[in-house]
């Protein structure tokens, strides 16, 4: 899975591919509940669903595997509620992946 964060005021982008098998137990059962629980895999985005502001947020998700193919782009005004759980847990999962590589 990619995840990845960009735009804002500062222009700032965050990101991190996950490989699920590399990811301890723990982990990879909350990312599994979370993906289930967004229902982003059967997710159908519509174009002029997209609202676009200066210095919002968009999203890319990229899940991939076992017959899963599923890329999917949005902006800050129209993610569901169902995916903010998971945006905050791979953003947690993000900055914690950027502090390791920046020690």
């Amino acid at each position: 899975m990619y995840f990845e964060r960009s735009g804002g005021f500062a222009g700032l982008k965050i990101s991190i591919d996950i490989k699920t098998d590399e990811l301890v137990q723990d982990e990879r059962e909350k990312l599994d509940l979370l993906i289930q629980e967004s229902e982003i895999l059967n997710f159908k985005p519509k174009e002029e669903d997209r609202v676009k502001f200066p210095d919002q947020f968009e999203y890319l998700f990229r899940i991939s595997g076992e017959g899963i193919n599923v890329h999917i782009t949005l902006d800050h005004g129209n993610i569901p509620d169902s995916f903010k759980s998971l945006i905050e847990y791979l953003m947690e999962l993000a900055r914690l992946q950027k502090v390791q590589n920046e020690s």
